[in-house]
């Protein structure tokens, strides 16, 4: 698990075996929220500006937004991926490497 910063101080997780993106409370263990990904993660989740992308090994980006774990948007790549999104360019630039 990974400590984000949201309205209650929490922990950003992947669940494997079900493949979901969760996020706990840091306080008392609550699960604030879980969100069914569908296939496993590739690496650990970029977090940046309320957001979470998160690449899939089925060759997706998913966008999720931090504090409700709403889906904010997606997309398709042709290739595997092979690692996780990482920003550039002062955060002006997402790149998935794949």
């Amino acid at each position: 698990p990974m400590e984000v910063d949201t309205s209650v101080p929490a922990l950003l997780a992947f669940d494997a075996p079900r493949n979901q993106l969760v996020l706990i409370a840091r306080e008392d263990g609550a699960e604030l929220w879980r969100v069914d990904v569908g296939t496993a993660a590739v690496g650990r989740p970029l977090v940046a500006q309320g957001q979470i992308d998160l690449a899939t090994a089925d060759g997706r980006l998913l966008r999720f937004g931090l504090e409700t774990g709403e889906r904010l948007a997606g997309a398709s790549v042709p290739q595997a991926v092979v690692g996780p999104p990482v920003l550039a360019d002062g955060g002006e630039r997402l790149i998935l490497f794949g």
